[in-house]
């Protein structure tokens, strides 16, 4: 059942312009710098001592991503994924999950056809106007300005009640 936040198991997160506010940074030797908010990290170290997954899934192969993740302890990290529709898809035959299981947070046009195959969706609130229309929630933060913590938060709320 979409919206039944009990049976979210697993959250798929974007990373520019949701996990961070979308700017990147390359200094002239080449090093990528990306701006993650401290609130947003706690909440997904939070989330998953809950026990549910968090998955990254981003358009860009990014270094600064993976470091990130790493450190906050998310172990599924997909970078450079091009069709995030067709990589969902993959992910649900590969993993045995449904639909119902998984929620999405995200922000732009490269998110919207996976965010409407989930039980659940998350828009950032400086989301583009047709991903905050399919969206289920809309933050009243930014991207990278504590968002995430806000939909995590709410997550967790919501099961506990």
């Amino acid at each position: 059942m979409r919206n039944n936040l009990t049976n979210i198991t697993t959250l798929i997160i974007d990373v520019d312009g949701t996990l961070t506010d979308g700017r990147i940074v390359i200094t002239g030797q080449g090093t990528e710098i990306k701006y993650f908010h401290a609130k947003d990290g706690w909440g997904i170290k939070q989330t998953l001592k809950q026990g549910i997954n968090i998955v990254i899934c981003s358009g860009r192969k990014s270094k600064a991503t993976e470091y990130r993740c790493i450190e906050l302890g998310i172990s599924e990290i997909y970078t450079g994924i091009e069709n995030k529709l067709e990589w969902i898809k993959d992910y649900i035959r590969k993993t045995g999950l449904n639909m119902f299981n998984l929620g999405y947070i995200g922000d732009d046009l490269s998110d919207l056809e996976a965010m409407k195959l989930c039980g659940w969706s998350v828009a950032v609130n400086d989301a583009v106007d047709e991903v905050k229309q399919q969206a289920d929630l809309v933050t009243s933060a930014k991207g990278g300005w504590g968002a995430v913590r806000e939909a995590l938060d709410y997550l967790l709320q919501k099961r506990k009640n």
